[in-house]
């Protein structure tokens, strides 16, 4: 989002300079920036936006980037995008209204909604006035209190009941996804009866046996590996090539499938969703969902002395 921000400041920057120039121009004191680089850089510029935006706005909003609707995002942005930018009262009148706008969003969603109606009707009143008497604001502002209050509790109760109907909404699928897993495995295993499962639910086959010692905790690794889930979709790979990480950094199932290799052993490494990433999915993976690994020890070392 900052370079979304840094795109849209050069922006404005760009127009301030252009506003600049064309003045000096009637002025004949410079030459007028020529139309094929503002061309050029309006083209660029709004493609990056609208590319950045695009693919920020759906990491943001998650599973509800599907409601958004981009054809009536896009009349909203040209609504303000082509508005009397010379009206700076206008202007002015509508940045206001958005911050409204997105006020009100927020309190309607915590279950206060505001009367549009009633609020732009007031709202004007007292805006056309001269001024206000002092008294008067201060028992305005007193009152407001008193609903402030009283709305900001109906909120936060709104949230959190949300809130608990979100974590039990992913714990019913972390359950689901758990239970899913453990039949996929079984179904595996059913299939080839070389893979074992440990203890905690880990579940492997050995490929290649390798020599030599294990890893320990806190050692540094030189893996070649590929992720995938259940599914087949690939969501990470070192691409052939080992890679150096720190057990310190690892998932549990990644890191207990480690200390059972050595070097040179090839493992097919099942993991539950509760010793990858658990109910939270760490925003990529599904709430508990089971991830598998093809995994080759390279190389190991103990981490270096301070």
């Amino acid at each position: 989002m900052k370079k979304i921000i840094l795109a849209l400041g050069v922006a404005a920057i760009v127009a301030g300079a252009t506003s600049c120039s064309s003045n000096k121009t009637e002025a004949g004191t410079d030459s007028a920036v020529s139309q094929g680089f503002t061309d050029s850089l309006s083209n660029s510029l709004g493609y990056m936006n609208g590319a950045m935006l695009g693919g920020q706005i759906k990491q943001y909003m998650g599973k509800d980037s599907t409601k958004l609707n981009k054809e009536s995002f896009l009349r909203g942005f040209k609504s303000a995008l082509m508005a009397d930018t010379a009206d700076m009262s206008f202007m002015m009148g509508m940045q206001m209204g958005m911050q409204q706008i997105q006020q009100q969003s927020m309190m309607r969603q915590g279950g206060v909604p505001i009367n549009r109606d009633l609020f732009y009707a007031e709202f004007a009143k007292a805006f056309k006035l001269d001024s206000v008497p002092q008294a008067d604001i201060q028992k305005l502002d007193a009152e407001l209190n008193e609903f402030m209050q009283r709305a900001n509790n109906i909120m936060m109760e709104s949230q959190r009941k949300r809130q608990e109907a979100a974590v039990a909404e992913q714990t019913k699928e972390g359950e689901a996804n758990l239970k899913a897993g453990q039949e996929f495995v079984e179904k595996a295993k059913a299939a080839d009866k070389s893979i074992q499962t440990t203890a905690s639910g880990l579940s492997y086959k050995v490929d290649k046996q390798g020599t030599g010692a294990n890893p320990a905790d806190g050692d540094n690794v030189q893996v070649i590996y590929t992720g995938r889930t259940t599914d087949g979709n690939v969501f990470d790979s070192s691409n052939g090539k080992p890679t150096e990480m720190s057990m310190n950094n690892l998932i549990p199932g990644f890191v207990e499938a480690l200390k059972l290799m050595n070097k040179g052993a090839k493992y097919t490494v099942y993991i539950p969703g509760n010793l990858a990433y658990g109910l939270n999915g760490n925003g990529h993976f599904k709430p508990n969902e089971m991830l598998i690994f093809d995994i080759e020890l390279v190389d190991f070392s103990a981490p270096a002395k301070k």
